[in-house]
């Protein structure tokens, strides 16, 4: 008989919000110099999912089809593998939809593979899901030039429908942006999100901007939560 106690849940295996303890830097720890002994689950831990859930994530959210755009510029590839999205390409794509960014936008990029992933057979899928091989995924290009991007433009938020936000694996000589988006910037960090009806009211009208809303699991401790987004326009 079933009931409504979740015994094991991964909050990382589908769409989610990366939490501040999720990934810390190296010389500082975890965001605002919070250090794994402060990181409980217990009352008085600090950095937890649940402080994200009494206020929510609420904004103006700007989607750009960077997947679009590719295909659109015959820039062929295919999300399941290591493609780096460069700045000047995203900065392209978002004028060609004839987005602005505002102070304060939650960026939300498509790069297709959440499309790409629903085109797998189920064999596929459970050899994409094997924890002994590293997947190799689409995202943004590590590096200053797109720390610099996301600095500059004041998001409060950033979120792909892909696997990490960033190109997986990370970069061999630039490392991986998680440690600085989320330890020392403390910006949420969303991944998996699904946007294939977003995108399709997106451009049927053009209009590539939205309310966004978020309301993360009310988790004491939590590393990371289902969004229970929703983009309303």
């Amino acid at each position: 008989m079933n009931d409504d106690i979740y015994v094991t849940f991964n909050t990382q295996s589908s769409t989610q919000w990366d939490g501040l303890t999720h990934f810390g830097h190296a010389q500082y720890g975890f965001y605002n110099w919070a250090k794994p002994e402060d990181i409980t689950g217990k009352p008085g831990t600090r950095n937890g999912i649940q402080v994200w859930a009494q206020s929510g994530i609420v904004g103006r959210g700007v989607l750009i089809d960077y997947w679009l755009w590719a295909n659109n510029n015959s820039i062929h590839y295919s999300p399941g593998d290591r493609h780096e999205i460069q700045v000047s390409q995203l900065i392209a794509a978002a004028e060609s939809q004839g987005t602005k960014f505002q102070v304060g936008d939650i960026l939300i990029i498509r790069t297709g593979w959440i499309q790409y992933y629903l085109s797998l057979s189920q064999e596929q899928r459970n050899e994409l899901a094997r924890t002994d091989k590293s997947p190799t995924v689409v995202g943004l290009a590590q590096g200053e030039e797109s720390l610099r991007f996301i600095w500059d433009n004041h998001f409060a938020a950033v979120a792909s429908d892909a696997m990490a936000f960033e190109a997986y694996p990370p970069h061999p000589e630039k490392g991986f942006m998680h440690d600085t988006i989320l330890a020392l910037w403390g910006m949420p960090i969303g991944e998996f999100f699904y946007l294939e009806k977003l995108a399709e009211d997106c451009r049927k009208d053009g209009v590539y901007e939205f309310f966004f809303t978020s309301a993360p699991l009310n988790k004491l401790g939590g590393v990371a939560s289902p969004p229970n987004a929703l983009a309303i326009k």
